[in-house]
């Protein structure tokens, strides 16, 4: 069996309809039962745009800066832009045709409330160490919370074998293919310098990540607003 016919044998038991489901009456429930995004979302916005209580004495790296909430929130934003509205939107047309816009409407209109519930349970129960400051996550809602260290553990490793295929290929393939199409940029030469550009942020830790989405998300979000409306108008 080779790694592409793995890879969909896989893909039909992780998101198949026993997973669509799972995640379609939780977004009922805490959109309709709950009200999580309807009944906070102001207040969500008025909290995002000035320092987050939680961090306000706690090093959030080497410099000494504390973590505030629009930096969160950028960051936030960082992991979305891109690869879930341009990458997976494009994606969904490409093999759903124009129709599959439509369920990642509604998709995104109920999605946000577990979103948000997955935040708040992040926060609910983090844990501070001296070595690492917060730490938060499913991992530790599961260990803590749980009493499943061994459950904990087996997402923490799961969660890494994630971040070398879903967290880094699928953007660096779309960037790559996009450079050598649009501007006949070698893959390997862009690779590189993703790497290099990328690994100047992350070493800097969780300080360096937040200021550096601080300053850049914004402008890029408008990028993106801007370009859409332009593709919008015109076709």
């Amino acid at each position: 069996m080779t790694l592409s016919n793995l890879l969909d044998l896989l893909h039909g038991v992780l998101w198949g309809w026993p997973m669509i489901v799972l995640l379609l009456s939780n977004h009922l429930y805490y959109s309709v039962l709950l009200h999580f995004p309807q009944r906070y979302i102001w207040k969500a916005i008025r909290e995002s745009l000035r320092p987050s209580p939680l961090h306000n004495n706690v090093s959030s790296g080497s410099t000494g800066h504390s973590l505030k909430g629009f930096s969160s929130l950028m960051t936030t934003l960082a992991a979305t832009v891109g690869t879930g509205n341009i990458i997976g939107m494009s994606a969904a047309i490409a093999l759903g045709g124009p129709g599959a816009v439509f369920w990642c409407w509604i998709t995104g209109l109920f999605g946000m409330a577990t979103c948000y519930a997955e935040c708040f349970l992040a926060v609910r129960y983090h844990a501070y160490t001296k070595a690492n400051g917060y730490v938060g996550g499913p991992m530790q809602l599961l260990d803590k919370k749980l009493n499943q260290p061994r459950l904990a553990g087996f997402y923490a490793f799961l969660t890494i074998a994630s971040a070398f295929g879903t967290g880094c290929m699928t953007q660096s393939n779309a960037i790559t293919a996009s450079l050598q199409d649009t501007f006949c940029i070698n893959p390997r030469l862009s690779g590189l310098l993703l790497v290099f550009f990328s690994g100047l942020v992350i070493l800097g830790g969780i300080s360096s990540i937040a200021t550096f989405c601080s300053r850049f998300m914004p402008v890029l979000c408008i990028f993106y607003l801007l370009s859409t409306l332009l593709i919008f108008l015109y076709n």
